[in-house]
């Protein structure tokens, strides 16, 4: 009889254990943070062709992907015509701007015929990147 208890109460023990661990939450990391170029009136969203001198607006915006994979960093880099980037744009992202990051790039084409290229990059605290990029044809 005794025996029979011992046994009763080892199963149930494990059934309450394996109860337990099935019921705690899985957290992943490592999907990339959503970055998107808005559509909206004013602004450009897509790769586009500008006269010379021309001021344009692009709305950038950036979100977590994951609750535990907040922003770091945002970044703008420019090439104009194939010289190497140059970054004109940097932050790093305190506060509520780890949850959600909005920017709006306000600039004029150069004063000569070219392309010129603005790649958007948003970075999570475990350096997983996202990015955009957006083409500016200068006629």
């Amino acid at each position: 009889m005794q025996k029979r208890w011992t046994l009763i109460t080892t199963m149930i023990a494990i059934m309450v254990v394996t109860g337990f661990a099935s019921c705690t939450k899985t957290t992943t990391v490592g999907l990339k943070p959503i970055l998107e170029i808005k559509t909206q009136a004013g602004y450009i969203s897509n790769d586009t062709t500008l006269a010379e001198n021309t001021k344009y607006r692009i709305l950038v915006e950036a979100d977590r992907s994951e609750d535990q994979s907040s922003l770091a960093t945002f970044e703008v880099d420019r090439t104009y015509q194939g010289t190497l980037d140059t970054t004109v744009y940097y932050e790093n992202l305190t506060g509520d701007k780890q949850v959600q990051y909005n920017y709006e790039h306000v600039f004029t084409t150069l004063k000569k015929a070219g392309t010129e290229r603005y790649t958007f990059t948003v970075r999570n605290i475990y350096g997983i990147t996202n990015q955009k990029t957006i083409l500016v044809t200068v006629k």
